[in-house]
């Protein structure tokens, strides 16, 4: 299983596809639109693509969401080897179909396409493909849109494998996603993963502050390619719960994107002016101090130098020498404190998500809403 595209609902679909150009590095492909809702395809070296979509009319779907919603992730798209099964294997989770399985040709090559209601709001678009070549996006409202090498797209008259993003940002892949559920359902939502899209469990994590807390569960995708995170709050003040007060219930908290380079990815973004969440640094001396103790792999001084300047977090797994977790949170990307980016750089293997990372954000995002209520 693959992440096909994601797909984001926003009040300003144009507003937020420049930034990510500007600040992200992302490149339009695409962009449609009807008598009731403006969409563009945003990609990044032809690896991660997202669905921008913004109402044009009372009458979007897009407006009917973000009566309810705060901007931000509506569908997670996957491409799967068997549509059919998929549905066959969760009859037991009384899966909804929103969008029954429909056969497409694209220049002689079979695509096959449904949509299923996830946990809460979120969606799940299945592709099944029958190529090795990225593939298509659905527009539910609009049409398919192909993506394929060597074919010209009559919007841009150019092939679509010339279009380059902007400037390099050594982006590569989406290594996880977190989705935050209300109190009491991580249990259910897990199963609901599990049972329908085989994510296999992997380990989990319980977060507490001197305010709040969290219970967390991670997921890996068939054929490990991507983890799935499920969180739920500890206590009506943690800033799980938050979250789900401002997006209007359960949804996608953020998507974690791999860096094979992050210290440089970060010094790019910062120059282009994406805010990050501030670090403590206290957390660098603490840092040090675990180096000096042998406790983390080596580092060239140079790259401590430019960690702790670009205010990246640190961990590793002690079971794997010289494995090496590297991650960066930007602070929320719409109007509301919901939804935000990860950037993560894994070296020499380097699993899971590093319980003291993780601890460190959960502070670090509690700071930043408190200062924002």
């Amino acid at each position: 299983m693959l992440i096909d595209h994601i797909h984001f609902y926003v009040k300003d679909a144009r507003k937020t596809c420049r930034f990510l150009e500007q600040k992200m590095g992302f490149q339009s492909l695409s962009q449609k639109r009807n008598a009731d809702t403006y969409s563009e395809v945003m990609t990044n070296h032809d690896y991660i693509f997202f669905v921008i979509s913004s109402p044009l009319s009372s009458l979007s779907p897009v407006y009917r969401y973000l009566k309810d919603h705060a901007s931000g992730v509506i569908d997670i798209a996957f491409q799967v080897n068997s549509i059919d099964k998929i549905l066959q294997q969760s009859s037991r989770e009384k899966l909804t179909i929103l969008d029954a399985p429909k056969t497409y040709w694209l220049n002689a090559e079979k695509i096959k396409i449904a949509k299923v209601k996830g946990w809460h709001s979120l969606e799940h678009t299945l592709v099944e493909n029958t190529t090795n070549l990225p593939s298509c996006l659905l527009f539910p409202h609009l049409e398919i849109v192909p993506y394929f090498p060597n074919i010209i797209n009559p919007e841009k008259e150019e092939t679509q494998s010339n279009i380059k993003p902007l400037w390099y940002n050594n982006l590569a892949t989406i290594d996880h996603l977190v989705l935050n559920v209300a109190k009491g359902e991580l249990t259910q939502a897990a199963q609901f993963y599990n049972t329908v899209f085989g994510f296999e469990y992997q380990e989990n994590f319980k977060i507490k502050t001197p305010y709040s807390g969290l219970y967390s569960e991670v997921f890996r995708s068939p054929q490990n390619h991507f983890y799935f995170n499920i969180n739920e709050p500890t206590s009506a003040n943690s800033q799980i719960q938050q979250f789900i007060d401002y997006n209007g219930g359960s949804g996608l908290q953020h998507i974690a994107l791999t860096s094979t380079n992050i210290i440089n990815t970060v010094t790019q973004m910062r120059r282009r002016g994406l805010a990050f969440l501030p670090v403590s640094p206290h957390y660098y001396i603490h840092l040090k101090q675990g180096k000096r103790q042998g406790f983390i792999p080596h580092l060239s001084q140079q790259e401590w130098q430019a960690i702790e300047k670009q205010k990246i977090l640190v961990d590793f797994d002690q079971q794997i020498p010289d494995s090496l977790l590297m991650q960066i949170f930007t602070q929320v990307m719409f109007n509301k404190p919901t939804f935000f980016f990860e950037f993560i750089e894994r070296r020499k293997q380097a699993q899971g998500f590093g319980e003291g990372n993780f601890q460190t954000l959960f502070e670090l995002i509690e700071k930043e809403q408190m200062e924002s209520v």
